[in-house]
């Protein structure tokens, strides 16, 4: 059974933008996906870059790419650390 870490743990976090994505690795983003891992993700260029694209290049691209969005406030456990990421 998963449990939630107790309050305070350093290891949840709050989504502090409109919408986070979930990636599966630092290296799952795409070129086309830069708009998605800005800083403050700008979503509406992000979105009309996939439509713009088609294949790997749009929206079925993400295929194994993302795990799930989380919204502004959201908790979010962070398991790993890796540099930057």
């Amino acid at each position: 059974m998963n449990q939630r870490p107790p309050a305070g743990d350093p290891r949840m976090l709050e989504v502090s933008v409109p919408v986070a994505t979930m990636w599966t690795g630092p290296d799952a983003p795409r070129d086309i996906d830069a708009a998605a891992v800005l800083d403050l993700p700008d979503l509406s260029a992000w979105l009309t870059s996939l439509d713009a694209g088609g294949g790997d290049d749009g929206r079925l691209g993400l295929h194994g790419r993302t795990l799930t969005q989380l919204l502004l406030g959201e908790p979010a456990l962070i398991l790993e650390d890796r540099d930057e990421w």
